[in-house]
This record gives C-alpha cells, sequence and structure tokens, in this order.
C-alpha cells in the first residue's frame, strides 16, 4: 500500500495496492484502489478532452491562414498572419500537454548527456544561443523523445527570457540532472510555484518582452513527474535562473 502510495504521488496513475493481510489493512488498499481508478479515469478524460480541442482547432486555424495569404494589404497580411502562427503554436503546444507522460514509447536506458549534447547542437543551428555541460555519461531509464522534449522546453525557455544558457547534465545523489541556466532577470519568489501552471506568464522583466503560451514548462514537468521525477525552478545569484529536470538515477 506504501508503494501505490508513493508510486501515485509520483504522477503515476495506474497503480493498484495488492489487497491482503488484516481486515483493516485491507479495507484501506480497497478503497485506495478505488480512488486511484477515479483518478486515473479523471485524468484520461482531461487529457482527451485537451486533445480533442486542440485537434479540432487545426482545421480552422489552416483555413484562418488560407484565407489571410489572400489579403492584398502587405501589413494587414503580416500581421494576420502572426496572429495565425501564434493560434498554431499554442495548439500544437497544447496537444504536447495532453500527451505528456502518455506515450506509448518504450522506456530505454540513455545517456543523458548524449541527448543534451545532441539537442544543443540542433538548437545551435537553429540560431538558439544554448550549449551543453556534458562530457561524462549519465544513463537513465526513460523514454527518450519524452526527456529529450523536457529538456528543449527548458532551453527554449532560457534562451527566450535569459537570452541563452548553459544546458549541464550530472549525476547527484542518486539521481540524474538535466540543468539548464541563464543569466536572464529571475521571477519573483512569490510566483515560482506558479510556472508550471498551464498558461501562467510571470508578469515582470523576465517575461515582458517575451511571447509564448506558457505550456512549455507544464510539459517539462508533466513529462517529468510521468518518470517518477520533478521540475525544480530556482533563481540564481546575484542573477539568473535555474529549471533542473530530475530523474530516479
Amino acid at each position: 500500500l506504501a508503494n501505490a502510495a508513493r508510486a501515485l504521488g509520483a504522477g503515476e496513475t495506474n497503480v493498484a495496492a495488492p489487497v491482503s493481510g488484516p481486515e483493516d489493512v485491507r479495507r484501506a488498499s480497497t478503497a485506495f484502489n478505488a480512488m486511484a481508478e477515479r483518478l486515473g479515469r479523471q485524468l484520461n478524460r482531461q487529457r482527451q478532452m485537451l486533445w480533442a480541442l486542440s485537434h479540432d482547432l487545426r482545421t480552422p486555424i489552416t483555413a484562418i491562414r488560407l484565407r489571410a495569404e489572400l489579403i492584398e494589404d502587405e501589413a494587414a497580411r503580416q500581421r494576420l498572419l502572426a496572429s495565425v502562427e501564434e493560434m498554431e503554436q499554442l495548439t500544437e503546444q497544447a496537444l504536447a500537454l495532453a500527451r505528456a507522460g502518455a506515450s506509448d514509447e518504450a522506456r530505454a536506458k540513455v545517456d543523458l548527456a548524449e541527448i543534451a549534447r545532441t539537442l544543443c547542437g540542433e538548437l545551435q543551428d537553429m540560431g538558439v544561443d544554448i550549449r551543453a555541460d556534458a562530457s561524462a555519461p549519465v544513463i537513465a531509464e526513460c523514454r527518450p523523445s519524452e526527456i529529450a522534449r523536457a529538456a528543449r522546453n527548458l532551453a527554449e525557455n532560457a534562451a527566450k527570457y535569459g537570452g541563452g544558457g548553459v544546458m549541464r547534465v550530472y549525476r547527484q545523489g542518486g539521481e540524474a540532472i538535466v540543468d539548464v541556466l541563464d543569466e536572464g532577470p529571475g521571477v519573483p519568489d512569490g510566483q515560482l510555484a506558479k510556472l508550471t501552471a498551464p498558461f501562467f506568464r510571470a508578469d515582470d522583466a523576465r517575461t515582458s518582452t517575451a511571447n509564448g503560451a506558457g505550456l512549455g514548462l507544464a510539459i517539462a514537468q508533466a513529462i517529468a513527474e510521468a518518470h517518477a521525477g520533478r521540475l525544480v525552478l530556482a533563481n540564481r545569484t546575484p542573477r539568473g535562473f535555474s529549471a533542473k529536470l530530475i530523474l530516479p538515477g
């Protein structure tokens, strides 16, 4: 029962406690299993609703884009296309949030340092100022594409709000850590816990000039929790920001 409770607390919903032992323990296990089943159904309904809504938005957004491209006035066309692009990004991020942690991808033991080096190289080719500090292998069992997605979100967050950064990969205390650091302005301490809420944007210098739907960190956290890990966000002294993706070793 304790193991099942820990698994549920770590983000797993397909858990069940063995119904055995003394009568009071059996009753507690039965009640826990019913609660976990209800929670799993509710989360699945939420994911399905978000996925369906985001998926259905694609068709009208595409129609708007096609009509916008026919506008003769260049300035008006570009303004409308910019709005359409923002809607497309929001839709894709909402779909990613609905899928986060619910992938059918098999888990495998992979080198997080190699993922970081590959990812940073790809982002640099796209003009993103992010470098990898990941020379030593750090092996973790995970869904590789999901962890790469989470790390990409942290890197893009650092580039967008901090002007660039470094992705460090290391092992500490039996845990595998991907830590993305930047030198940008931090976030008020009272808002740190809200940064992973979907669509939340901190009202400060860090976000005042940046566009975005506010889903990148929410997706990263959902992926971390689906791997029994966590996402830790913190301000740095005297300046900067740290986003740590922490996975079981």
